[in-house]
């Protein structure tokens, strides 16, 4: 995970420099989905969807505490080479001073389903939510939404919330690869 930092000129904005301030050291998984981007496999079709993989997901929340700030991200991965979705998350933090670490790291992937195109989200106690997309080509769960999550308290690098159903998929998509681009999870304005 690289970490930029920018220094901007605002009276001459061709002054202004974005540098690699850090590059922390994850461990270690594979986002790669073969070729193209058509790569998640769903239930009565040929057609597969893009899981958008080699990028962090939409939207890298920051969230300021005393003692320190936390950044949480997640992407997709391939579990085990198998060519079957999962969500790798992250807690980032730093002591208020610029200096980030990986707090806790995980990957979300219960069962022999996909799970990709997530969103994360921390609130002012410091639990988490994730929300993703989720199918299983091998039964009749068409792509639909779900979420699991954790608490502050709970044992660092793994999602304990059982995951939910947000909305059952009713049928395969089969007119375009992409599917639940940009959708993000967002906090009350009062941090809960």
């Amino acid at each position: 995970i690289k970490i930029y930092e920018m220094q901007t000129d605002w009276v001459n904005i061709a002054n202004t420099e974005i540098t690699v301030s850090m590059t922390l050291n994850t461990v270690p998984f594979d986002t790669n989905f073969g070729s193209g981007f058509s790569n998640i496999s769903q239930p009565g079709t040929t057609q597969k969807l893009d899981a958008v993989s080699q990028i962090f997901y939409f939207r890298a929340p920051h969230l300021r505490f005393v003692g320190h700030s936390s950044v949480v991200l997640c992407h997709v991965v391939d579990v085990n080479g198998a060519n079957r979705a999962g969500v790798r998350w992250y807690e980032l933090r730093d002591a208020n001073d610029g200096n980030w670490y990986i707090y806790q790291q995980g990957t979300w992937a219960p069962d022999a389903a996909h799970r990709w195109m997530a969103s994360i989200a921390m609130d002012n106690q410091g639990n988490i939510g994730l929300g993703y997309s989720h199918t299983d080509p091998a039964t009749t769960l068409y792509p639909g939404l779900r979420f699991t999550g954790r608490y502050a308290s709970d044992p660092l690098g793994s999602m304990t919330l059982p995951e939910q159903v947000i909305i059952a998929g009713g049928g395969a998509q089969t007119n375009f690869d992409r599917y639940g681009d940009y959708s993000h999870m967002s906090l009350d304005p009062n941090g809960t």
